[in-house]
């Protein structure tokens, strides 16, 4: 008897053109769901940043202003504010001072109140580069302390002194934006955070013809919650942008802080 051969079955050309055509729907899919999961990751990132920068924020004017000196001006200039607070405040750097034998020594600056600046600064670029800046200056009455130090981390005066000085807070120092430089040692007491634009600052101010209070974005000058209703509260408007630029047009935050009566 005569074997037969077994007919061995193969693919055809039609099954091999449609399996490669399915694998290459499959392989761009995933291609676009990798994409897509990686845009998705990369945006989750960048909008973490900025929360922590809100946070960063928002956390410390709270805990500025929960101590801010009704019986002292506050200083709102459109996009900066100025006002004194009570606190536990030290400085960030070492100062010269003379003991009590003579010698010269480095000591932290401390006191329980301090003249605070908030606002933009004048650095130009993107706005994922420009910084907001936080100038926390302490009112000290230490007669050792061989710096003036005027508008640094301490001024040499206490608070009635700096009260009795004819227009102390005209003073341009005072108000002034720095020009802040992230990489000087002595500019980053003074970094709060980067990537902030549109830093604006708002007061809740009595109309007299609406009967309420409104929020006042034209008025450029001084508030003095002592004299009259005042201010009862701060509006803080700004944007934020992550580092590397993934949110484009980054996300704006307002934040209301009430100073009350």
């Amino acid at each position: 008897m005569v074997a037969r051969r077994k007919m061995r079955k193969a693919f055809t050309l039609i099954e091999l053109v449609v399996a490669i055509a399915i694998l290459a729907m499959v392989i761009s899919f995933a291609g676009v769901i990798f994409k897509v999961s990686i845009g998705a990751y990369r945006i989750a990132i960048a909008n973490a940043e900025i929360m922590r920068k809100l946070r960063a924020i928002t956390d410390q004017l709270n805990t500025d202003f929960k101590g801010v000196r009704k019986d002292c001006p506050i200083g709102v200039y459109g996009n900066h504010v100025v006002f004194f607070a009570n606190g536990d405040f030290q400085s960030i750097g070492q100062h010269p001072y003379k003991k009590a034998n003579g010698d010269i020594a480095l000591k932290t600056v401390s006191g329980n109140i301090a003249c605070i600046f908030y606002g933009q600064t004048e650095n130009t670029g993107k706005p994922r580069e420009k910084i907001l800046a936080r100038r926390q200056t302490i009112l000290t009455a230490d007669s050792s302390l061989l710096e003036p130090n005027a508008v640094g981390e301490y001024f040499d005066w206490p608070l009635y002194a700096w009260k009795q000085a004819p227009h102390p807070v005209t003073h341009g120092q005072w108000m002034a934006n720095p020009a802040l430089d992230p990489t000087s040692e002595q500019d980053l007491v003074r970094y709060m955070a980067k990537g902030v634009d549109n830093f604006s600052v708002y007061f809740a101010d009595w109309d007299d013809i609406e009967r309420r209070f409104l929020w006042n974005d034209k008025y450029h000058g001084y508030v003095d919650p002592a004299h009259g209703p005042g201010t009862k509260a701060l509006k803080f408007s700004f944007r934020l942008y992550d580092s590397k630029g993934i949110i484009e047009n980054g996300r704006r935050f307002t934040h209301i802080v009430y100073i009350g009566e």
